[in-house]
């Protein structure tokens, strides 16, 4: 997945759970969280997938 097709809130999966973008970093890597912002991870955007 490209960086610039993300956005905050957006959903996505990641390992087969669905998670929602906190924060893009210019690195490609973005946060990711389950549950509102309790426990967050820091994935590469290569490793999610946008879901419609």
């Amino acid at each position: 997945m490209e960086k610039k097709e993300l956005a905050l809130q957006v959903k996505v999966l990641y390992k087969n759970e669905l998670y929602s973008i906190i924060h893009i970093y210019e690195s490609g890597y973005v946060e990711i969280s389950k549950n509102a912002f309790f426990q967050v991870e820091l994935v590469h955007c290569s490793e999610i997938t946008q879901l419609c």
